[in-house]
C-alpha cells in the first residue's frame, strides 16, 4: 500500500504588499493566487490526487468577499484534486470569523475544511490528524492531541500543523510552539507543517514546505512544495522539493569600484536569470564616486530599473566626493558658489603649492607642512610664528571646504533618495 500527495502552506492570498507601488504589489498578489494553478499542474503531472495545505491560506482574518472566494474557486476548477485546508495564524478559526463564512458559502466539493482536532480518513488506510489554529498565538502545542489518537494498525498516520518548531517558523511572529519530537512521540508516518516560507527539514517525518510563491527578501528556500509518498507504515518517507516560483526576490550590496560596476552587475544578472522580468532586486550600493561618476551611476540604475520586474534602490551608504571645480559645480552658482570661489581663491594664497589643488590635494598638503612643523620644531625648538600662523588659516580653509563639500553633497544625496523613493517605497519586510 502506498499514498502521494502534495504538501504546501502559507499562501496567504490577499497580502497587500504596501510595502510596494501599486502595480507592482498588484502583481504579487496575483501571483499568489496564480501558485494554486502551478500546485495542481505539479500534482496532475505526478499522477497524485490530494493536497494538503498547513495553513495561512489567506493573509487577514477578514478579507474581502473577492479575495475570499478567488482561491476557492480555483481549487473547484482542479475537480480532479482533493484539496485539505486547516487554518493558520493569520486565518485563525475564530467564532463567526472567516471559515465560518466560508462554510457558509458553501465550500466546493473537493475541498475539506479540518476546523477540528479529529481524525479524517482521507483515503483507504490513511488518517489524517489536523491541528487546526483558533488562535493568532497560543502557548498550547496544537499537535499535542496526536499522540493519544488511536487508528487502526497498519494505518498511514499524516499530521497537518502549522506553528514553530524551535528557531522555526515564521519569522518569530507565530508564536505557536510544535514540539521537534512530535513525529515520533505520536507515531506519525510524516507531519507536514506549516508557517516558516521557507523549504525546512526537521527529520525524515517533520518538513517545513515553505510558500510555494516567495514573499520577502529572506533567502530561506521559498517558492516550493513538496511531493511526498508513504509506503507501509512506519517506513521513511519519500520527500521531493518541487520548484514553483514564478518571482525570484534577490537581495545584494555593491561596492562601486567605478563607474561601470552597475553596468556589470546588469550584464551578470542577465546571465544568471534567463526571465529578467520575474526579478525583483533589493540593491544596496556604496563606496565613493564623484559627480560624473554619479551621473553615469543614475543612468545605469535607470537602465538596471527597466530589466527589471522591480528595483528596490538604497544608497545610503553612498558618498560622493566633489572636488575643485566639481564642488563650484555643485553649489548650482549663487551666494555659496561665492563663498566657494573665496575659499578656495584664500587657498590659492597659501604659496605655489597650493594654487590649482583640489582640496583634497590641499588636505594632504596641509598634512605634509604640519610634519615639517614638528621636525623643525625639533631641531630648532621654535617656530616662526608666521610661519604656524599661515598654516593653522591654512588648515582651516580645506577644512572649511571639506564640510561645505560634505553638507553640498548630503543635499544632493537627500535629492536623491527622494527622486529613488519615487521608484520605491521604503517599508517594513512582509509579515509572515
Amino acid at each position: 500500500m502506498g499514498f502521494s500527495f502534495i504538501h504546501t502552506a502559507d499562501w496567504q492570498i490577499g497580502r497587500a504588499f504596501s510595502g510596494f507601488p501599486d502595480d507592482i504589489a498588484a502583481l504579487l498578489r496575483e501571483a499568489r493566487l496564480e501558485a494554486i494553478e502551478r500546485i495542481a499542474r505539479c500534482a496532475r503531472e505526478r499522477g497524485i490526487a490530494h493536497v494538503l495545505v498547513a495553513g495561512d491560506i489567506y493573509d487577514q482574518e477578514v478579507p474581502r468577499e473577492r479575495t475570499l472566494r478567488e482561491p476557492l474557486e480555483i481549487m473547484a476548477r482542479h475537480n480532479w484534486l482533493r484539496w485539505h485546508l486547516i487554518p493558520g495564524n493569520h486565518d485563525p478559526a475564530r467564532a463567526g470569523g472567516l471559515w465560518h463564512r466560508v462554510a457558509m458559502l458553501g465550500p466546493p466539493a473537493n475541498v475539506r475544511l479540518h476546523l477540528e482536532e479529529r481524525i479524517a480518513e482521507i483515503a483507504g488506510g490513511v488518517a489524517l490528524l489536523p491541528a487546526p489554529l483558533r488562535t493568532r498565538t497560543t502557548s498550547i502545542d496544537p499537535t499535542a492531541w496526536m499522540d493519544t489518537a488511536e487508528t487502526a494498525p497498519g494505518t498511514l498516520r499524516i499530521g497537518l500543523a502549522h506553528g514553530a518548531i524551535g528557531r522555526y517558523g515564521s519569522e518569530g511572529s507565530a508564536a505557536v510552539p510544535i514540539d521537534p519530537r512530535r513525529a515520533r512521540h505520536a507515531g506519525l508516518d510524516y507531519l507536514a507543517l506549516g508557517d516558516d516560507h521557507g523549504l525546512k527539514r526537521i527529520d525524515d517525518r517533520t518538513w517545513y514546505s515553505g510558500t510555494p510563491e516567495p514573499d520577502s527578501w529572506r533567502q530561506n528556500k521559498p517558492g516550493h512544495v513538496l511531493a511526498v509518498t508513504l509506503g507501509q507504515a512506519g517506513e521513511t518517507p519519500h520527500v521531493t522539493p518541487i520548484a514553483t516560483a514564478h518571482y525570484t526576490w534577490l537581495e545584494r550590496t555593491l561596492e562601486l569600484t567605478g563607474p561601470g560596476a552597475l553596468d556589470e552587475l546588469a550584464r551578470e544578472l542577465a546571465d544568471a536569470h534567463t526571465q529578467p522580468r520575474r526579478l525583483l532586486l533589493r540593491l544596496r550600493v556604496c563606496g565613493t564616486v564623484s559627480l560624473a561618476e554619479e551621473r553615469t551611476l543614475i543612468a545605469a540604475r535607470e537602465r538596471l530599473a527597466a530589466q527589471v520586474r522591480h528595483l528596490e534602490w538604497h544608497d545610503e551608504a553612498l558618498r560622493i566626493a566633489p572636488e575643485g571645480e566639481a564642488l563650484t559645480e555643485l553649489t548650482g552658482g549663487g551666494e555659496i558658489a561665492k563663498v566657494v570661489a573665496r575659499l578656495e581663491a584664500r587657498l590659492a594664497n597659501f604659496g605655489n603649492t597650493g594654487k590649482n589643488e583640489s582640496a583634497g590635494e590641499s588636505e594632504r598638503h596641509v598634512e605634509s607642512e604640519r610634519s615639517n612643523e614638528s621636525e623643525r620644531t625639533g631641531q630648532s625648538g621654535h617656530t616662526e610664528k608666521g610661519e604656524n600662523i599661515e598654516i593653522e588659516e591654512r588648515e582651516a580653509v580645506v577644512r572649511a571646504l571639506r564640510l561645505l563639500a560634505g553638507y553640498l553633497s548630503e543635499e544632493r544625496l537627500g535629492a536623491g533618495e527622494e527622486r529613488a523613493g519615487r521608484g520605491r517605497k521604503e517599508g517594513r519586510e512582509p509579515a509572515p
